[in-house]
């Protein structure tokens, strides 16, 4: 089984992080040279790059960039007094929460990128690996670390840029400029997609050219570069030989989904998904540990099937509760779900944005009404601009719904985080759209500087 493959060949690549940035080879890992021997040892360091995402629950992609980001903004609540999770609810972090400020969020994303870059460099030394499968082994690596700064960046604003293993130069890098992280993204994706293959024979737990397409989407509407933005996420969108919206919105997660552009395969033996995992109730009369707010649960249109499909209910002395149910299974049997990254849901609503901005009304809505037919909705006809933005806005809000940090983050980047959670949020302050950069790195690294508000 894929499973326990994949857990046999993490000891080689794993990093203990024992400061931040200021990491050497660990002493109990083999060499650069045994790594990267030859074509089978290259792909077991490539396997320890996503088995690092996977590993436990909840970190950073594996359920931490779902549940922090939801309970930040109007999406759910923790039902349960907690230190972590009252801070984020709270939007009143502190520096020095360690939990998943640091541990969770922050070095876990940092080790990933380390990780990435080990194997860039092994590949870029190494003589030993047939040039298909270095172009292939690199257009993963630079995916991946793509996709870790770009969380960093949007939950942290301007963090170090690390893209080598010399130790000693990155334990004294400052801030870099989002502007810089962002380059970096945008140059590391490019260049995957003209490496990465098409797809894989295992299925789309290993990022593809389509994998790099996708992110490419996402960044370059987020950059506000809109025909970029509509020309990476129509190459997904038309190609319907592998990818269709599913009909059924219970199968969106299954690892057998044909929405699914990249998602994370399962390793923990006592989970499917960390987002399951720390999103679902332990039990059948067990209190779920995170309920939907007022807000989000007023926000359903009548008779959307997301309201019924992706949202379960109970009733509890009497009274009916709301939790999350994307993902339907919290514990590692039977072994059917797959932590979803990228789908084609979202590139429907990134074009469909794209689109308006450009003033392309009518393609915009033909998008939008994709979503909303799968949905159960009926189509909706509208003039102008800001009325068709206003219903992609809010289709991103029931479609993306806690899930991977999307809501959190599209108010951030629409410049309405204050508008919308001020009100809401008792002692919100602007500066709370950034988290804080752990004070544990900071005392570190007297090169790095914290964010305003903190």
């Amino acid at each position: 089984m894929r499973r326990s493959l994949l857990s046999i060949l993490l000891f080689s690549v794993l990093i203990s992080c024992k400061k931040f940035l200021d990491i050497p080879f660990p002493q109990n890992q083999v060499s650069t040279n045994t790594v990267f021997a030859d074509d089978s040892t290259a792909q077991a360091a490539v396997y320890g790059i996503y088995n690092q995402l996977m590993t436990t629950s909840p970190i950073f992609m594996n359920g931490s960039v779902t549940v922090y980001p939801a309970l930040s903004a109007d999406e759910i609540y923790n039902t349960s007094p907690n230190t972590t999770s009252d801070q984020f609810y709270q939007n009143a972090i502190s520096p020095r929460e360690t939990s998943q400020i640091q541990s969770g969020l922050w070095r876990w994303a940092y080790s990933s990128i380390f990780n990435c870059n080990s194997v860039l460099s092994g590949l870029e030394t190494s003589d030993k690996i047939s040039s298909k499968l270095k172009d292939q082994f690199r257009g993963e690596a630079l995916t991946v670390r793509a996709l870790c700064y770009f969380y960093l960046t949007n939950l942290f604003g301007d963090v170090p840029l690390i893209v080598s293993v010399d130790y000693s130069e990155n334990g004294s890098k400052g801030n870099s400029a989002s502007s810089l992280i962002y380059e970096q993204i945008v140059k590391d994706l490019k260049e995957a997609e003209t490496l990465l293959p098409a797809s894989y024979p295992a299925g789309r737990t290993r990022v593809t050219v389509n994998a790099a397409r996708a992110l490419l989407a996402r960044v370059y509407l987020y950059l506000g570069e809109y025909a970029l933005a509509e020309q990476w996420a129509s190459m997904l969108i038309s190609n319907s030989s592998d990818f269709t919206l599913e009909s059924d919105l219970d199968r969106v997660f299954l690892i057998a989904s044909k929405e699914n552009i990249f998602g994370l395969f399962p390793i923990a033996l006592y989970q499917n998904t960390g987002d399951g995992f720390a999103l679902l109730p332990s039990t059948a009369t067990s209190s779920p540990p995170y309920l939907l707010t007022s807000y989000l649960l007023s926000a359903f249109e009548p008779g959307d099937k997301r309201r019924v499909s992706w949202v379960a209910s109970r009733t509890t002395n009497g009274q009916t509760i709301n939790y999350p149910y994307k993902y339907k299974l919290k514990t590692g049997t039977p072994l059917a779900e797959v932590n979803v990254v990228l789908r084609l849901g979202e590139q429907f609503l990134i074009r469909a944005e794209a689109r308006v901005a450009q003033n392309n009304l009518q393609a915009a809505l033909d998008d939008l009404n994709v979503i909303r037919k799968r949905a159960g909705l009926p189509e909706v006809l509208m003039s102008t601009q800001q009325e068709i933005l206003d219903t992609i806005m809010h289709e991103r809000r029931i479609e993306l719904m806690f899930e991977k940090g999307h809501r959190w983050l599209d108010l951030k980047r629409t410049g309405k985080a204050g508008a919308v959670l001020a009100p809401i949020k008792t002692g919100w302050q602007n500066t709370d759209v950034l988290y804080p950069v752990p004070q544990q790195e900071i005392d570190r690294n007297p090169f790095l500087k914290q964010n305003i508000g903190y």
